[in-house]
């Protein structure tokens, strides 16, 4: 199962223990996520782009907020905080 990690670009800083954890096609909450484990998944993944669902504590999003390139994990311009030049998160199995 992939781990998603802070990178040194994050906006809260890097962290060395993984805050999501992805499970077919969506991405969970680890233990080590700041709110804690959710019984439901905040993001799912379709095609490369990360989508909130219903159940992400900000509320669903029709748009991608995040996209995979090269296992990194960087802001699309429909991110709420804006598009970041810098990746924020990264995946490792």
């Amino acid at each position: 199962m992939s781990k998603i990690y802070r990178t040194e670009h994050h906006a809260k800083g890097i962290s060395e223990l993984p805050e999501y954890e992805i499970k077919d096609g969506h991405i969970w909450r680890t233990e080590h996520h700041p709110m804690g484990i959710a019984d439901y998944p905040d993001y799912e993944i379709k095609d490369g782009l990360i989508y909130r669902t219903v159940h992400h504590p900000e509320g669903f999003m029709f748009v991608p907020v995040y996209e995979i390139k090269d296992g990194k994990i960087y802001r699309t311009a429909q991110h709420p905080g804006g598009a970041a030049g810098m990746a924020e998160y990264e995946i490792k199995e």
